[in-house]
């Protein structure tokens, strides 16, 4: 083993630490750290020694050996590449652990027994050091981000699913099934890219992801792989999500020719700004040929006779006999290469929240195509000859000796009335038809049940013609109705179904009548709500694709045995809207879009587990260790502020029994809660805990709320007609505390609804989800208001010139330095509390190409006298060091997946960056 040189001191180390704290050698040091590292420990490594790897969390420096495997390397710095050899001892099994768990005292060591104790292992010392230090030295434009989930979820919005229980991950919109390898699986997400598993039908599936960063942004509508060769892939790109169509709206179609090892992007011209919907390889002319469709732009059907590089649109070219209009599904009969068919609705909805749903063509119906797409003609009209305007029409194929059949079924918009006449539209599935002469003559099923009490029909729903049995099909919605005595869906309060979530809603006909396929038809299991996609993978089970993830139903034409089961395994999906880190414990927490508000269980672990189903909102952490040793409080909500909780965490990450407690938000002098009195409360509304003292409280609406006791009673300081969009509140100023202190930046442009189960609470009306920063239909104007004092009038600083404000941040060490970043993607700085601002946007838009959504910023301290800016959208994350020299940014991705960044946290103390990603989940970095 090797040894420390004669006279180890370790007071002596502790001066060699102190001066690396002063940032001595410090260009040494990120040059060579093996070499400084050796130096200053003197230690000698033999040739007999075993490699290790070492691994950093948050204040604690984790050394692995005993022939472990390394969980993950610490930024910048890993162990296996800056020391050639390491002590890894000889007993096998668990790993020997050297924990050094006191950041800062290691750096101003205080604590001689500690040192003195670590040193008992040099080896596994000088790899804690040489990691540590590393750690906290490196360019942060060098260090990689570390995934940290979820992925899955536990207890999450399924019912009756074991191993592990209830989980979620996040939205997928297809499945491409190996034709005959059941384990083999891939799935294009809804905003996570494209993943493959071999071991699908392991009770915990190992999945990979193809596409973090060899494609630009991973909005995937549509996967289908070749029926000549498996291994060629082709994704239809575009963002088609529950939060209003948020991410990439198309840059073209993505082909791998090797199972998704290496990806080519072809059309972008053609497709930019369009979500291909449907993408259909055909065998014909060698598999040349190659169909997509674009329904919500109308983009309608388009055609590729050289394997996807180029792509003709047929919709509206004369002659083709298809009219001008967007097309909701287009699919091949595998009985005949050449017959393909594609169905239009009368009606499109807009994935633009500020739009509903325009028209779509007079000439509505089921296209079939005799001759590869060149031509087509309108089949039967009998589908969409309803009293309700078609708004979106789904086919599914039947194809066996037993016959060849054709199911399609039709969303409409259902007028519903109340008693006193007043109505709105509803997007509901209203009907399945059977056609057993291609399209030519059909036959309306039996009145289907409600499968979409959510009235989400537009973008939620699959079809699916049975694989055995020509005359049956099963139909899934997106969420279960609720009890027959009303109120909220319980296991004291099921439904008639015997439901006790809001869970997914599929049926089956059998050919006679229509059969419930989860709960009780189902023995006591149900997926995720929010149905996408369905297929049947090569054992014959059914997979379904939804809000939540992958799901298989075992043995699905038996309804005595009838099972399902998540595919989920490692899946990390969650389109994040909010994520914190918790200091105390060194873990994550955040709310995502339709699969709640959860929490990470243990460092270096994707399992998360949820705290607030449904549809998570803004997360807060108080981690002022002063006024609660021991113990941070933790913030969390579902949508419109509902179910506002806060609950104390111990260090070891458990919430502490008995801790968890609603927050009142009641609103003074009018004892109700903030959510009976202001309408104008949104969907993922802002709030933000005192930078200085987290006891106090910021709410925006369309006015500000000031809390002292942790949100309970709020005091209206504000009233304004603007949206509030981003707050900041409490700061300093040349070491000075000021908790009075709040900026706000408010948006003419309200945040709409995005889709929402909760079928108790108002319905969205026709039209998709609408999302947390709709795109603009004209302009819009915002505010920065101001207060400095307790007692002053909040007021707008007349000088802003921006336009509605997206966030703001401010410098934690000089509350007069505040940053905001506009709709139009615009950074605008003021260095004199509001008084004046100027541009910051320099070369941002070339960087991130895509939407600016959040900022963060981290103030000068002890290891770096730079305030840095940092900003992060579509689709990365980057900094713009000293903004007040107003240089350029730089990025900081290094290892990031190429998703939308919704949010960014700085913890200033344990110099975490922690960001949010829609489609990803949460990520963090090391960062000074």
């Amino acid at each position: 083993m090797p040894q420390p040189r004669q006279g180890f001191d370790p007071a002596e180390f502790g001066k060699l630490l102190q001066m690396f704290h002063q940032q001595q050698d410090l260009a040494q040091f990120r040059q060579s750290p093996q070499q400084v590292a050796r130096e200053w420990l003197g230690f000698v490594l033999g040739p007999e020694d075993v490699l290790l790897g070492c691994d950093h969390g948050a204040g604690i420096v984790n050394v692995w050996g005993g022939g472990s495997t390394r969980i993950h390397p610490v930024s910048n710095t890993d162990c296996n590449t800056t020391f050639d050899t390491l002590d890894a001892g000889t007993k096998p099994g668990p790993p020997d652990q050297t924990n050094i768990t006191d950041r800062e005292n290691l750096l101003m060591p205080t604590d001689t027994h500690t040192i003195a104790r670590t040193a008992k292992r040099p080896a596994r010392f000088a790899c804690c050091i040489s990691a540590l230090l590393g750690a906290m030295t490196a360019d942060p434009s060098l260090a990689d981000w570390v995934e940290q989930g979820p992925g899955p979820t536990i207890n999450g919005q399924t019912e009756g699913l074991k191993d592990p229980r209830n989980p979620v991950s996040g939205a997928i919109n297809a499945i491409v099934p190996d034709p005959s390898n059941g384990d083999i699986l891939y799935v294009g997400t809804v905003n996570g890219g494209v993943w493959k598993t071999t071991n699908a039908k392991d009770v915990s599936p190992n999945w990979t992801p193809l596409t973090d960063n060899q494609l630009p942004a991973l909005s995937i509508a549509s996967l289908a792989s070749s029926p000549l060769n498996r291994n060629r892939l082709f994704a239809g790109t575009g963002s088609t999500s529950s939060n209003g169509g948020e991410g990439n709206p198309g840059f073209g179609i993505a082909r791998s020719d090797d199972g998704g090892t290496s990806w080519k992007v072809l059309a972008t011209d053609t497709f930019k700004d369009k979500r291909v919907t449907s993408i259909v390889p055909t065998a014909m002319d060698d598999g040349n040929v190659v169909l997509a469709a674009n329904f919500y732009e109308k983009g309608g059907v388009y055609r590729s006779t050289d394997g996807g590089e180029k792509f003709e649109r047929i919709s509206g070219k004369d002659g083709s006999g298809l009219p001008d209009a967007g097309v909701s599904s287009l699919i091949a009969d595998p009985a005949a290469p050449q017959r393909l068919y594609a169905a239009i609705p009368a009606v499109a909805p807009s994935l633009s929240p500020d739009r509903g749903p325009e028209p779509n063509s007079g000439q509505a119906g089921i296209y079939r195509s005799d001759n590869g797409g060149v031509t087509w003609s309108r089949m039967g009209t009998a589908p969409v000859d309803g009293p309700d305007p078609s708004l979106r029409i789904l086919l599914s194929l039947h194809n066996s000796e037993g016959g060849n059949v054709l199911y399609a079924a039709v969303a409409v918009q259902k007028k519903k009335t109340d008693k006193s006449g007043k109505g709105e539209y509803k997007d509901v599935w209203d009907s399945v038809y059977r056609s057993s002469d291609r399209g030519a003559n059909w036959t309306k099923l039996p009145d289907i049940p409600d499968v979409s009490p959510g009235a989400q029909a537009s973008i939620h729903g699959a079809l699916l013609a049975d694989i055995g049995d020509p005359n049956a099909v099963y139909l899934s919605g997106d969420v279960q109705t609720g009890p027959a005595n009303g109120g909220n869906i319980s296991v004291t309060n099921p439904n008639a179904l015997g439901c006790t979530r809001w869970s997914a809603n599929v049926y089956r006909y059998n050919g006679r009548r229509w059969e419930p396929a989860v709960c009780k038809g189902a023995n006591g299991t149900s997926p995720h709500a929010d149905s996408r996609n369905m297929v049947f993978d090569a054992d014959g089970n059914l997979l379904q694709a939804n809000d939540g993830g992958i799901y298989r139903l075992v043995k699905p034409a038996d309804r005595k045995r009838r099972r399902w089961v998540s595919v989920l395994g490692n899946l990390r999906l969650a389109e994040t809207i909010s994520a914190a880190y918790d200091p105390l414990s060194g873990l994550a927490f955040c709310g995502t879009q339709d699969n709640g508000s959860a929490a990470q269980t243990a460092q270096n672990d994707f399992s998360w587990k949820t705290l607030i189903e449904g549809d998570g909102g803004v997360v807060a952490v108080d981690s002022d260790v002063n006024g609660h040793p021991g113990k941070s409080i933790r913030y969390y909500t579902y949508a419109e502020l509902g179910f506002f909780t806060r609950s104390a965490w111990n260090a070891r990450g458990r919430m502490i029994k008995g801790s968890e407690q609603a927050v009142r938000l009641r609103v003074k002098g009018t004892g109700k809660p903030l959510t009976r009195v202001d309408d104008t409360v949104q969907f993922y509304n802002r709030y933000v805990l005192n930078l200085v003292d987290p006891k106090r409280m910021l709410i925006g609406t369309t006015k500000l709320y000031e809390s002292l006791n942790r949100g309970d009673l709020l005091n209206a300081i504000y009233e304004g007609d603007g949206y509030v969009k981003a707050l900041a509140y409490g700061g300093r100023r040349q070491g000075a505390e000021f908790a009075d202190v709040l900026y706000a930046g408010t948006s003419s442009r309200q945040d709409p609804q995005p889709e929402d189960d909760d079928v108790e609470k108002s319905l969205p009306t026709a039209g998709v989800a609408n999302a947390e920063e709709p795109e603009a239909t004209g302009e819009t104007t915002g505010r920065i208001l101001h207060r400095t004092n307790v007692g002053e009038q909040v007021a707008a600083l007349a000088s802003y010139k921006g336009s509605g404000v997206v966030d703001l941040a401010i410098d934690p060490q000089d509350y007069g330095h505040v940053f905001v970043v506009d709709d139009k993607d615009r950074i605008w700085a003021s260095f004199d509390e509001g008084q004046s601002w100027s541009e910051l946007t320099a070369n941002l838009k070339d960087l991130l190409k895509g939407p600016v959504k959040t900022l963060t910023v981290k103030g000068a301290d002890s290891y770096s006298p730079d305030t840095v800016l940092v900003a992060g959208g579509g689709y990365g994350v980057a900094q713009l060091r000293s903004p007040e020299t107003r240089g350029d940014w730089a990025t900081v991705d290094k290892g990031l997946a190429n998703a939308l960044v919704n949010d960014l946290r700085y913890d200033g103390e344990y110099h975490m960056l922690v960001a949010a990603t829609l489609g990803r989940g949460v990520w963090t970095v090391g960062f000074k």
